[in-house]
């Protein structure tokens, strides 16, 4: 109840029918809405923005033909692709045989933190699906870990790259370390209706609930 009061005074919205359809299409933020996106041109000067970084190392240990070895990795570094995408990350390739998960590149979105820690447990674990699958066939021990940080990024620069790699070799096997500005971000955000609602998912449900519920009443 207490979102719905906001839903209607903060944000003005007590749409008759015509408008409900539209309504829910803003609250949903369905992607045809959007305004076009341009690229920059001529001397436009590039922004700070927050960025979360997810390292993943795969490595392999033990002797092995180097063909099934790189289709292991190869196979590996899929598993962990898929599972970082699934969450929003923009994905590239590490040192080694490693992946680099990017949230915030190139919108951010308020829940980056949580999606980056959730990414990194499942890279991990999609990783260790194919170690059993696989290594233990060849005769080989197939390892993951990951290393998450925060920061900002300016003309495509940012410390949090180095730190989430610094704290990927740290971490032991199958496990994973972030730092303290990622566990901050992590941690629940109070309802904000004073900022765009782009990328704040579970806040942007509970708008969307409290507008089914005022409709609801209404037909009521």
């Amino acid at each position: 109840r207490r979102y719905r009061q906001e839903l209607s005074e903060a944000l003005g919205l007590e749409p008759g029918p015509p408008q409900h359809p539209l309504v829910r299409r803003i609250l949903e933020q369905d992607p045809a809405l959007a305004p076009a996106v341009t690229a920059p041109v001529g001397d436009a000067a590039p922004r700070r923005l927050p960025l979360t970084v997810v390292a993943v190392g795969i490595g392999v240990s033990g002797d092995a033909d180097l063909e099934a070895y790189g289709r292991l990795i190869a196979q590996a570094r899929e598993a962990a692709r898929l599972a970082l995408e699934r969450h929003g990350a923009s994905v590239q390739h590490a040192p080694g045989s490693g992946l680099l998960g990017l949230f915030g590149d190139p919108l951010p979105r308020e829940d980056d933190g949580r999606r980056a820690l959730r990414a990194a447990r499942e890279a991990i674990g999609a990783v260790e699906a194919v170690a059993g699958e696989s290594a233990q066939r060849l005769g080989v021990v197939l390892e993951a870990r990951a290393g998450v940080a925060s920061g900002e990024t300016f003309a495509g620069e940012s410390p949090a790259l180095e730190r989430a790699l610094r704290l990927q070799s740290e971490a032991p096997a199958g496990d994973v370390r972030a730092d303290a500005s990622t566990e901050a971000l992590a941690r629940g955000r109070e309802l904000r209706l004073d900022r765009p609602l782009a990328g704040r998912g579970e806040e942007r449900e509970r708008l969307v609930e409290a507008y089914e519920e005022t409709v609801r009443d209404g037909r009521s």
